[in-house]
């Protein structure tokens, strides 16, 4: 098993590298359940969510060694169960947390530290939430967008609220359905500035979400849901050659069963699944984590306004007309 630790390594760094450092030891209150990092450039921190301690951990960004935290959001009054994801709103100075246990959207302040309440809370039947292992903000268009895991095919996806929702209320889009391609899916970013959703796919195939629910069991889920007895996963999108993940972009005035505007996929791209994505819009890359490895795509077009705007189609001219 190995040792709990958050990695650094040289920007461009290839191969079996050493990390140039590590953030490990019983100081930094890390378990093995840390998903869904992220890194506030503005204030250079990082954020981490440890899963089964039910805890938000901040380090400054140049964090080493078995250093301890220098926030920590933890206890009864947070309503933190078992957070799967968080992420940063520098703009509104906010930590976003999907907390996968209760299928709650909580959002806190950015400088809360101990047992504090968050500010708001998005969770209800209405809502549509399940399973959460993704979230991010778009603050240019005031919305936050969330990976949704459900247990249905057609539950799996992008959902996406107004920022300062709270309360029992439904999402305002929802990105899902068989050519979305999202079966199993993690981390979500997005590029503000041009107003695209990356979304890390680690595979098409349909999995049903955890039978419990806050420890008891889930009185709308069936065990048809969670062993897929029914063969919901033998299909795939029809732009996809196979049910392997990806990493997928879309608009983000995208909603229903629509397919990626863009992936990066296929056997050249190393990649079979992809549960963590990241975006440097000024060097043009885009990252993937998985198969224990990351993996580095240079792919500038991403970023620029051309490659997104809509491509003019030539009409046929009428029979008999010059």
């Amino acid at each position: 098993m190995s040792v709990p630790r958050i990695a650094a390594f040289a920007r461009w760094a290839s191969g079996p590298q050493k990390p140039t450092r590590a953030i490990q030891g019983q100081n930094t209150k890390l378990s093995r359940t840390i998903h869904g990092l992220d890194y506030d450039a503005v204030n250079d921190e990082l954020i981490a969510p440890v899963f089964e301690a039910g805890a938000i951990l901040i380090f400054r960004g140049g964090a080493n060694g078995a250093e301890a935290p220098i926030r920590v959001i933890q206890g009864d009054k947070t309503k933190l169960l078992g957070p799967q994801t968080a992420s940063v709103d520098p703009v509104n100075n906010e930590i976003l947390v999907g907390d996968a246990s209760s299928g709650s959207i909580l959002i806190y302040d950015r400088m809360a530290n101990g047992n504090v309440a968050p500010k708001r809370i998005i969770r209800g039947p209405n809502t549509g939430l399940r399973e959460i292992t993704g979230i991010a903000a778009d603050p240019k268009r005031n919305l936050l967008m969330v990976v949704n895991m459900g247990a249905t095919k057609d539950e799996h996806g992008v959902y996406i609220f107004n920022r300062t929702d709270q309360g029992d209320v439904a999402p305002k889009a929802i990105i899902a359905g068989p050519e979305a391609g999202i079966s199993h899916a993690r981390q979500i970013t997005v590029d503000s500035e041009r107003g695209k959703i990356y979304v890390a796919v680690q595979g098409q195939n349909f999995r049903g979400v955890y039978p419990y629910k806050d420890g008891l069991p889930r009185p709308d889920t069936t065990w048809e849901d969670v062993v897929d007895a029914r063969g919901k996963d033998k299909s795939r999108a029809s732009w996809s050659e196979d049910s392997r993940g990806f990493i997928g972009v879309w608009d983000i005035n995208d909603n229903g069963n629509v397919a990626p505007r863009a992936v990066v996929k296929g056997f050249n791209t190393k990649m079979s699944g992809c549960g963590g994505v990241a975006i440097d819009p000024k060097e043009g890359i885009v990252i993937g984590v998985g198969n224990n490895m990351y993996t580095t795509y240079l792919v500038p077009d991403f970023f620029t306004d051309s490659f997104w705007a809509p491509k003019k189609v030539a009409s046929a001219k009428p029979a008999g007309k010059r």
